[in-house]
């Protein structure tokens, strides 16, 4: 035998399909132990009262015992487990009770006339200075409301400016591109044409300078000739020095022979007549 504090609610609701209903009932109050949340008190006058339904607001559930057993459960909340005999079968009947909450009243014991002015009077100066608390707030939050919309209206309008400000660079930086790119390309093409004429003033050059080479590649042809015509010349005029040279040497030598000679015959026509 095992004993046990239930919740009978509970309890009853989930024993209640297996069980039978007899005639005979023996009511128990249980009392409720600290611990489930549904304690009950002894002293009654902190017990909850109800407004005309305190009959149904105090049934508890109840316990049928059957007629032909002898022996009555007196202890409310017990539990006995193992088998039970036949003649000791209990039958419960769970009655669930709604009770309003309007119909409920708490009895507190009355504080002293003081004490509930005190704290009134307390309670009204709280109540002030909380009133007093959030109109301040209320104003400093209408202020600084004021003040965040003054900004927003500022920064609104600075954005507006900023908005046009860039719409007009941006039409000018149009403007410029526009005047950058045509300027560009009037360059480029300066510069082209000025490159396409100098390319054509330097094949008129090269073309000169060409015509010029071949001029005196031909003047130096002729020249290399005359030179080997003059070469020749003076090697030819060359040979006929030499052989006059030694053509005058003879000479001078017969010539000198030939004085000797007439020397001597004179000298010798010279000897016979003086003889």
């Amino acid at each position: 035998m095992k004993t046990e504090n239930y919740n009978f609610n509970s309890f009853f609701g989930k024993i209640a399909p297996f069980v039978k209903m007899e005639d005979k009932v023996q009511t128990v109050h249980p009392v409720r132990r600290p611990g489930d949340g549904m304690e009950t008190e002894k002293n009654a006058k902190s017990m909850e009262k109800t407004k005309g339904i305190n009959n149904k607001s105090h049934y508890s559930p109840q316990i049928h015992v059957v007629s032909n057993s002898s022996q009555i459960v007196t202890k409310p909340g017990v539990l006995q487990l193992g088998k039970i005999q036949a003649g000791q079968a209990v039958e419960v009947e769970a009655i669930r009770i709604l009770v309003p909450k309007a119909a409920i009243i708490h009895d507190v014991p009355a504080k002293s006339t003081t004490d509930f002015a005190a704290s009134h009077k307390g309670e009204a100066l709280s109540h002030l200075e909380s009133t007093n608390d959030l109109k301040r707030e209320l104003t400093e939050l209408k202020a600084s409301f004021e003040k965040l919309q003054n900004s927003e209206r500022k920064l609104l309008q600075d954005k507006e400016g900023l908005a046009n400000q860039i719409r007009v660079q941006t039409e000018v930086n149009r403007e410029l591109k526009k005047l950058l790119i045509a300027s560009v390309g009037n360059d480029l093409q300066y510069q082209f044409e000025r490159m396409a004429r100098e390319k054509n003033q330097l094949i008129l050059e090269n073309e000169t300078l060409s015509r010029n080479l071949a001029q005196l590649s031909e003047q130096f042809e002729r020249m290399t000739i005359q030179c080997d015509v003059w070469r020749s010349k003076f090697l030819a005029s060359r040979v006929m020095a030499d052989e006059l040279t030694n053509a005058r040497t003879s000479l001078q030598r017969h010539n000198r022979e030939a004085q000797s000679a007439i020397h001597d015959l004179l000298s010798e026509r010279a000897d016979r007549k003086s003889t």
